[in-house]
C-alpha cells in the first residue's frame, strides 16, 4: 500500500473515533437517567449514581458505560447480585440498543486503530 492510502485510512479511523466519542457523550447525556429509572432495584446502578452524580457529563458517561456493559454480560452481573434479571429484561429494546451501540462502535474503532498499527509491517 502507498503512504497516501495509509494516511486516508488513518484519518478515517481517527475521525470515526472522534465521532463515536461525540455519540457516546450525547447518548450518555440523553439516556443515562432514563436507563437508571428502569433499573431502580439495582444496587450497582445506585452506587454508580451516587459516586459519579456530581461529575457532570463525564459522570454520565461513567454511569452509562457500566449500564451498557450489563446488557452485554447480564449473567456476570446477575450471579454477583448486582442486578435484577427481571428488571434488565423489562428494559425497552430500543433503549437497550441505543445504550449498547455507541460503545460497541467505539470498541470497533479502537481495534481498528490497533490493527492499523501493524498493517504493512511484517510480524516477527
Amino acid at each position: 500500500m502507498s503512504i497516501f492510502t495509509f494516511i486516508i485510512v488513518g484519518i478515517s479511523i481517527i475521525s470515526g473515533q472522534l465521532l463515536t466519542a461525540t455519540w457516546i457523550f450525547i447518548s450518555a447525556h440523553k439516556l443515562t437517567e432514563l436507563a437508571e429509572s428502569h433499573l431502580k432495584k439495582s444496587k450497582f446502578v445506585e452506587n454508580n449514581r451516587k459516586t459519579f452524580e456530581s461529575f457532570g457529563v463525564f459522570g454520565k458517561v461513567a454511569r452509562n458505560g457500566p449500564i451498557a456493559l450489563m446488557f452485554l454480560a447480564p449473567k456476570f452481573f446477575e450471579r454477583r447480585g448486582m442486578i435484577d434479571a427481571e428488571e434488565l429484561s423489562n428494559m425497552p429494546t430500543n433503549l437497550r440498543n441505543k445504550l449498547i451501540l455507541p460503545w460497541i462502535t467505539g470498541l470497533l474503532f479502537i481495534f481498528a486503530m490497533i490493527a492499523f498499527r501493524y498493517i504493512g509491517k511484517p510480524l516477527t
